[in-house]
């Protein structure tokens, strides 16, 4: 999606970046990714549903968590982003900051990029990854949920909300 009276900060896989000024512009897109590439083919309102799973989260935490969600009623977005329409359901106004590089993947198995980190970064140092040995696709040893912090891997339990 481009918005034309907007600066362009960054596209990711899946959402694009727009600077409101002192606030960021979160737009979920239908785009499909899988094992860190952008496939051609869309998903239908896939963005839709992102940004409200999201805005559920974030709710659902808000007198535990904080968080960095401004506005994610469409209705109440500034004036100026009133002609686009297309971002009603699937954008969201975010505070300026930090990004906090964590990813965590929930399944019962390893695979994907996961498997691949394990891999090649494992075998050198097995305990500080690890206190279990994990086998492609394996749903015994390995149903733990595993967060990586700047390509090092740390245990979801040590990961300080």
């Amino acid at each position: 999606m481009v918005i034309e009276n907007l600066k362009h900060v960054k596209s990711g896989k899946v959402r694009d970046i727009y600077d409101l000024g002192e606030n960021y512009l979160f737009v979920a897109s239908d785009r499909i990714s899988a094992f860190d590439y952008v496939l051609p083919s869309t998903i239908p309102k896939k963005g839709e549903i992102l940004t409200q799973l999201s805005l559920f989260w974030f709710d659902f935490f808000k007198d535990t968590i904080n968080n960095h969600l401004v506005e994610g009623d469409f209705s109440k977005f500034p004036s100026e982003l009133q002609e686009y329409k297309e971002l009603a359901g699937r954008s969201i106004i975010v505070k300026k900051a930090d990004p906090f590089p964590v990813e965590c993947v929930v399944r019962g198995y390893i695979s994907g990029s996961g498997w691949s980190e394990y891999k090649n970064h494992n075998s050198r140092n097995a305990n500080h990854y690890f206190r279990f040995k994990c086998i492609h696709k394996q749903t015994t040893s390995c149903n733990k949920s595993l967060c990586y912090v700047h390509k090092s891997r740390v245990y979801i339990k040590n990961i300080a909300l």
